[in-house]
């Protein structure tokens, strides 16, 4: 994280969705974990398990949306494709 925007942990939070398109509404919300990297004092790491179990085939967005003191902070998006051999 940039120095001017550093946060502290209980004021940082990550909300991830699982969605169908770029700002429709999400199909499920997903538990998310912060943590201070070891390697990095300023950086951290989110991890979730995204459950694609009950999903059809097709492709979904993931997205995060950082959020500083309960305000949103910036927004990360990717495509997940699922696919049944």
């Amino acid at each position: 994280m940039p120095t001017a925007t550093r946060a502290r942990r209980d004021a940082l939070s990550v909300n991830v969705e699982i969605g169908e398109t770029l700002d429709g509404p999400p199909l499920g919300r997903i538990a998310t974990q912060v943590s201070q990297s070891e390697e990095d004092p300023e950086r951290y790491v989110v991890t979730a398990a995204i459950p694609i179990g009950g999903l059809q085939a097709g492709d979904f967005l993931v997205r995060a949306v950082i959020n500083i003191d309960g305000k949103p902070a910036g927004r990360v998006m990717r495509t997940l494709r699922k696919e049944i051999p």
